[in-house]
């Protein structure tokens, strides 16, 4: 139905946004780290991954919670925050000690992980009217195609840059954003525009081929 439609399209573009954050984090964190504590404080890679991964893995789901709490289905969501909290807070007194910042790290976001996506997946799918696999390898693409955009654009424009870290920062603010855009507004188009857009790359492939035989 339409609110269903819908809401797999207010995923569908939270999936693609969370992936894009995640990749201009993972390719301006250094630098602006750097450049804000004037080389006093570096980036621990190893702890952004593990929360890169939770947000890759949780973000459509923040969307979800809300939606389930405004139709009156609010146990789930009540749910879902204490088992983010109770897993958080065992794992972290388990493995702060041996692990330290690292094991906390971990420890909220294996929280979020179980809490959100998990505990959620079941009654997303529902809503959805499709299979939990399903589901979650599509929001698995959407988040790649914000993600790996922002890796490459950053591999190539920003991760090449020999200069300063200012120098680095201003280069990755003026170039991601406009790739970022254009990621977040194709993954907003919906499925009726995006088979309008097809028909329309079509119709004018077979006119060029037409005119090339002529």
């Amino acid at each position: 139905d339409l609110i269903a439609a819908k809401l797999a399209q207010a995923c569908r573009f939270m999936s693609v946004l969370c992936g894009t954050i995640c990749g201009a984090l993972w390719i301006m964190a250094e630098p602006m780290a750097q450049v804000w504590s004037k080389n006093a404080i570096n980036v621990d890679h190893a702890v952004l991954l593990i929360f890169i991964v939770a947000l890759l893995l949780i973000g459509p789901f923040i969307l979800i919670s809300s939606f389930l709490g405004f139709i009156g289905r609010a146990r789930i969501g009540a749910t879902s925050k204490l088992a983010i909290g109770a897993i958080a807070l065992a794992i972290c007194a388990a493995g702060y000690q041996s692990f330290g910042v690292l094991g906390i790290a971990a420890a909220i976001s294996i929280g979020d992980i179980v809490g959100m996506s998990i505990i959620l997946l079941p009654s997303t799918a529902k809503l959805l009217q499709m299979s939990s696999l399903a589901l979650a390898g599509k929001w698995t693409m959407y988040s790649l195609a914000g993600l790996v955009p922002l890796l490459l654009a950053g591999q190539l424009l920003v991760g090449g840059a020999a200069g300063s870290p200012l120098e680095t920062m201003l280069l990755g603010l003026l170039l991601l954003p406009p790739i970022a855009a254009v990621t977040l507004w194709i993954a907003g188009i919906s499925g009726e525009a995006r088979a309008a857009m097809r028909a329309h790359v079509k119709l004018i492939a077979s006119r060029l081929r037409t005119s090339s035989r002529t």
